[in-house]
């Protein structure tokens, strides 16, 4: 499983390499590094014990959702100026998003942060302290999430979604306010 997987993300690797025209892009950097680190644990270098194929199959489904994401990211952008406002950072720096993407990823990061909200809500009234529902929520309960699939998509889509939209959503929406 090992070498598929890491057969797939060279491929992918290589995808991102001719569709940028340039080796050194994150998708090709990214998906080449985790290629080669798949490909010596299928080794079993050292008297590494061997893994079950799930490891691989979140490694392969993470690496699917970040390329995805770049292409996606590559198709359309729009141009967002930030400027610095102390006087030795005089000049620009200059990021592209698509408003689109960035306003659909929100909305289902909010809606999935609802349903838990709720959940956790649900929960506190039946009289569970507070550090009970913690551990419920760090362990990926059923009881917290609703099912395995709902706490995995959590983990693997939502929580870096709503890492990565945190200052990007705080930038646009400061630089709406401006202009």
């Amino acid at each position: 499983m090992a070498l598929v997987v890491g057969l797939c993300l060279c491929l992918l690797g290589l995808l991102g390499a001719y569709i940028n025209k340039k080796w050194y892009n994150p998708m090709t950097l990214f998906c080449g590094l985790w290629s080669f680190i798949c490909v010596l644990s299928s080794f079993r270098l050292y008297g590494m014990y061997t893994f079950s194929n799930r490891p691989y199959i979140i490694i392969l489904i993470g690496f699917i959702g970040f390329c995805f994401g770049y292409l996606a990211c590559l198709i359309k952008r729009r141009k967002i100026i930030i400027r610095f406002w102390r006087k030795k950072d005089y000049g620009r720096c200059e990021y592209f998003i698509d408003e689109k993407l960035l306003l659909i990823c929100s909305a289902i990061t909010t809606f999935f942060y609802a349903i838990i909200t709720v959940r956790v809500l649900s929960i506190m009234s039946t009289g569970l302290s507070a550090s009970a529902i913690r551990d419920l929520y760090f362990e990926a309960s059923d009881m917290t999430y609703g099912s395995a699939l709902f706490a995995q998509i959590s983990a693997f889509i939502i929580n870096p979604m709503m890492f990565a939209l945190i200052p990007v959503n705080v930038i646009y929406f400061l630089q709406k306010k401006e202009t």
